[in-house]
């Protein structure tokens, strides 16, 4: 190839080798500024000094969101998963989400309490333990409900077969436009849509991962009656696929992970840095190579060792070795990286105090404060799930087990006339209690007003109000039972098994 650099640039390495290096590094510096947005380039740096509506360039494209994820959507899930496989901040950030939301069961709130007491206890008790189709260990419905939430911030959404009364979840990777049928418009990223308004959606497109994707039938079509597509929020009106919530903070977790590996690789170079010294000598180390100490001198005997090379000095231990100083991580880097997190929990609508797990800091009111923020970013979450998973699932389940005669009719409005077999009420994350006894205080006040009832405090425990009572119910007959046993009163056996604590006695004797 021939030599691409400009003649005068050849003159110059020629006759003035020092101007021509100097001219090639500061036209690379200039590269790099350019590339990086400075100087109101096109790649978004300032330009306020630019007029008109030219201000703000930038390259991102306003195409609809489907046509712009579709060739970095594989990418962008790779690194969301690579991210959560290797980077703590990332795990916790799924995984505290995953972990308060649980699971949610549902109770059937229709007018007639035999049927809903039947069909609750057939959803949850049979159902719910052979949701997955697959009959994986230990998945159920509760799990396949964690394993949505997980993939929601990963990889965005997911189908779920109605196969045979169970669930056949699949991931939306696999949801994909066959090679063969690239060429027809009304398919969009897998999901095929009607070829005028409203366009609707029909069909779903399955590739199978265990062949070749040059095989052109490497595809199932799935139709929309046939199947429950679920996942993330939409954030534009035009979308059909969802991509992952993570998607807004992937670079900011990448640069955040990258930046404290290589400041943890130079902490662990550093440690394993080491220097001897010895007044009046110099050191012959391992590699042969001789350092001269502070005074100059003989060098120090040395003798082969069960590793490496064993050094004899004389002296005080103090003077004979010193340890590289460790400056890193100083006091600059814990703060940008504090920033780094807090500008990616801000990204994913968590406190960065729930994100890092750090409730020592700041006062009790702050501490309070970040937990309603993040209670009410997962019950957001549990909202949506609700929408598009979990009343679909139920609706699905409950009209099936009725039709195959595994249920009874549901019970009919009387005002409307219509069935009431869609009415279902589901559990709420519980979140602990800071302080127990401001909480039953309110709690008391609350349901004392009507603000609040026992249902409320079943669903926001996880529980049904059916639940809740019959263990209340069955303590108390387990209670009079023990009574009975002992020949006492029920009132005497509960206040000796439930009484509060005895108070200390003073001492006026004691010294202060």
């Amino acid at each position: 190839m021939p030599n691409q650099t400009p003649k005068f640039d050849q003159w110059l390495k020629k006759w003035f080798p020092g101007v021509a290096m100097q001219r090639a590094v500061d036209r690379h510096n200039a590269g790099v500024m350019a590339s990086s947005g400075a100087y109101g380039s096109s790649m978004g740096g300032y330009d306020g000094g630019v007029f008109g509506r030219n201000q703000g360039e930038i390259w991102n494209s306003t195409e609809p969101e489907d046509e712009v994820a579709a060739w970095t959507y594989h990418n962008m899930i790779s690194n969301a998963m690579q991210l959560y496989r290797n980077d703590p901040m990332t795990k916790s950030i799924v995984d505290v989400s995953t972990t308060y939301l649980g699971e949610s069961r549902p109770t059937a709130m229709t007018s007639d309490a035999d049927w809903n007491e039947q069909a609750t206890e057939w959803f949850n008790e049979f159902w719910w333990p052979q949701a997955d189709a697959r009959g994986r260990n230990g998945v159920d419905y509760g799990q396949i409900q964690s394993l949505f939430d997980t993939w929601e911030w990963i990889g965005g959404d997911m189908l779920f077969l109605l196969f045979n009364g169970q669930l056949l979840p699949f991931e939306g990777t696999q949801i994909e436009t066959p090679s063969k049928l690239r060429a027809d418009k009304n398919i969009v990223n897998g999901i095929r849509i009607q070829p005028s308004a409203p366009w609707r959606i029909t069909h779903y497109y399955l590739t199978d991962a265990s062949k070749k994707s040059s095989d052109p039938n490497n595809f199932k079509r799935i139709r929309q009656s046939e199947a429950i597509f679920a996942g993330s929020k939409n954030w534009r009106v035009s979308m059909l696929r969802h991509v992952p919530d993570l998607h807004g903070v992937i670079d900011a977790l990448h640069g955040y992970n990258s930046t404290n590996d290589n400041v943890q690789r130079r902490i662990l170079f550093e440690s394993m840095l080491w220097t001897i010294e010895r007044k009046g000598a110099g050191a012959n180390l391992p590699n042969q190579n001789i350092l001269t100490g502070s005074s100059g001198g003989t060098p120090i005997k040395q003798r082969k060792a069960d590793w490496g090379m064993a050094l004899e000095v004389n002296g005080s231990p103090k003077d004979d070795f010193i340890i590289a100083e460790m400056k890193n991580p100083n006091s600059q880097y814990v703060q940008t990286m504090e920033h780094m997190a807090r500008a990616i929990a801000a990204g994913t609508g968590f406190p960065y105090e729930v994100v890092m797990h750090i409730y020592t800091s700041g006062s009790y009111t702050a501490n309070r404060a970040a937990r309603l923020d993040f209670k009410k970013a997962i019950m957001d979450r549990w909202h949506w799930r609700n929408k598009v998973l979990n009343k679909r699932v139920w609706n699905w389940r409950i009209a099936k087990a009725i039709k195959e005669g595994a249920l009874p009719p549901a019970p009919v409005n009387k005002n409307t006339g219509l069935s009431e077999w869609h009415k279902a009420s589901w559990t709420l994350p519980h979140f602990g209690s800071i302080d127990d006894g401001k909480e039953v205080s309110a709690n008391i006040k609350y349901w004392g007003t009507g603000q609040e009832s026992v249902a409320d405090w079943a669903q926001n425990r996880g529980q049904t109000r059916g639940q809740l009572l019959d263990a209340h119910d069955m303590d108390i007959a387990e209670f009079q039972r023990r009574a009975d046993t002992l020949k006492i009163p029920l009132e005497q056996y509960m206040g000796q098994l439930i009484s509060k604590p005895a108070q200390p006695e003073e001492n006026p004797n004691a010294k202060v």
